[in-house]
């Protein structure tokens, strides 16, 4: 009899039992971003539409589908200021309202949420 049967059948663990791999710590979902509160620095009609820019810090996390909401000097959204970033540069973001005119445009300030 060898060692090892000789041990199972003594009721023993085999010497050399594999042990349980540790699990791995999951990691943490990244927080999701703050809204950002950002100028409109410029406003340019095509038919009904306008498309806005906005002026944002540069390293800003605003992204391609991010959402926008115009709100006027007291902080209420304006309505038909709901738009959908198209465009983002290094400190800018371009999006595109409709039913507003430039001039409206301009005079309000968007907030920017991730989807």
């Amino acid at each position: 009899m060898t060692a090892a049967v000789a041990l199972a059948t003594l009721g023993a663990a085999a010497p050399f039992a594999a042990a349980s791999p540790p699990t791995p710590q999951q990691a943490q979902p990244a927080p999701r971003p703050k809204p950002i509160k950002a100028k409109i620095v410029n406003a340019q009609s095509s038919g009904n539409n306008t498309e806005l820019i906005v002026a944002v810090d540069a390293g800003h996390p605003v992204q391609t589908g991010w959402r926008g909401q115009l709100v006027d000097a007291s902080g209420q959204p304006v309505a038909g200021g709901a738009f959908t970033v198209h465009t983002v540069r290094k400190r800018q973001v371009v999006g595109t309202v409709v039913g507003l005119s430039p001039q409206a445009v301009i005079k309000t300030t968007a907030v920017l949420s991730p989807p």
